[in-house]
C-alpha cells in the first residue's frame, strides 16, 4: 500500500509540473506574440507592418487553444485516475 501511495504522489506531482511548465512556456510565447503585435502597431507607416500583427495574433490564439486543450486533457486524466477529486 505504501508503494502505491508513493506512485500516485509521483504521478500527481509530475502531472502538475507538466501543467505548470507548459503554462510558463505558453506565457513566454504569448509574451513574444505581444512583442510582435507591438512592433507591428508601432510601424504602421511601413509596408508589411500587417505581418507581425497577423502572426502575433494567430500565434497567441494558437497557444491559448493548445494550452487550454492540453491542460484540460491532463486534468481529466488525473481525475480519472483518482489522484485528485477537488477540481470541477
Amino acid at each position: 500500500m505504501r508503494q502505491e501511495g508513493r506512485s500516485l504522489f509521483i504521478k500527481s506531482f509530475l502531472a502538475w509540473c507538466t501543467v505548470i511548465s507548459s503554462g510558463l512556456l505558453a506565457a513566454f510565447i504569448t509574451y513574444l506574440s505581444l512583442i510582435s503585435l507591438w512592433i507591428g502597431l508601432t510601424n504602421l507607416e511601413q509596408r508589411g507592418s500587417w505581418v507581425p500583427i497577423l502572426m502575433g495574433t494567430v500565434l497567441m490564439a494558437l497557444i491559448f487553444n493548445l494550452y487550454s486543450r492540453a491542460t484540460r486533457a491532463i486534468l481529466s486524466h488525473i481525475r480519472e485516475e483518482g489522484l485528485i477529486t477537488s477540481i470541477h
